[in-house]
């Protein structure tokens, strides 16, 4: 969550972000673009935990 978490810090420290409207949309895809990749990482760890534990 590298771009989220640098976006979030640059919203704590300068406030609101003056971006034009195509900006501010950019920015939110790249955040729940990486939400959902964190979420499908996080899934296939969890399988992976799963098939692991099942096979034992």
């Amino acid at each position: 969550m590298k771009y989220t978490k640098y976006f979030g810090l640059m919203t704590k420290e300068q406030g609101r972000l003056n971006l034009p409207t195509m900006q501010f949309q950019r920015f939110m895809n790249i955040v729940h673009l990486e939400g959902v990749l964190f979420g499908l990482h996080k899934a296939k760890v969890a399988t992976k935990l799963l098939c692991t534990e099942s096979a034992e």
